[in-house]
């Protein structure tokens, strides 16, 4: 991982942030959920999604924030951050504040190689069916010590996902359940 701030954009380059170095972890994603994160804005299934996993305290916008918008794929569900402008898939952050983590799209980093070696692997396709997880204890119990850092710190009041009342700075819109099923029916098997 680099020394100073990772710089991270949208395709078009509208929205521009940062994300400051800290206890990341690089995570390769095979679910269909961050795969529809790109297929429900139009873009071809990327296959599995790399992504860095953060805690939304140490991210900022430093332009273009005004075009950041959020949907989710379930009423429950988290957050998945993209560029207005573009549709770029930005980031997946959890559906509270105290869930302080966010998984930040590696390919919108400015410098992909500052992405470092992945480390875990979620939701792995096996052979005849079902799935697996690799580095399942190290990729959970880092999400669960950036949490509890957060939430001991205060630093989870620092997001910028949500106000200081706790509420999504972008309304998020509730995709229905044919959005989803045609974001899924273009996944790759």
């Amino acid at each position: 991982m680099a020394d100073g701030p990772l710089a991270f954009s949208c395709e078009c380059g509208t929205v521009r942030g940062e994300v400051s170095p800290g206890q990341d972890l690089a995570i390769r994603c095979h679910c269909s959920d961050c795969r529809s994160a790109y297929t429900i804005h139009d873009r071809p299934d990327p296959g599995p999604v790399e992504i860095l996993q953060v805690t939304q305290g140490r991210m900022r916008f430093t332009s273009g924030a005004d075009h950041v918008a959020a949907l989710r794929l379930g009423p429950k569900g988290g957050l998945r951050i993209y560029a207005a402008c573009c549709r770029s898939p930005l980031a997946y952050i959890g559906p509270k504040p105290r869930i302080a983590f966010a998984a930040l799209n590696a390919d919108r980093l400015d410098d992909p190689s500052a992405f470092g070696p992945v480390e875990a692997e979620a939701f792995v396709p096996k052979r005849g069916g079902g799935q697996t997880h690799k580095g399942l204890l190290r990729m959970m119990s880092g999400l669960a010590s950036r949490i509890l850092s957060e939430n001991l710190s205060g630093d989870w009041r620092n997001s910028p996902f949500f106000d200081k009342g706790g509420d999504p700075v972008h309304a998020a819109r509730q995709i229905s359940r044919a959005e989803r099923a045609e974001a899924r029916r273009r996944l790759r098997p």
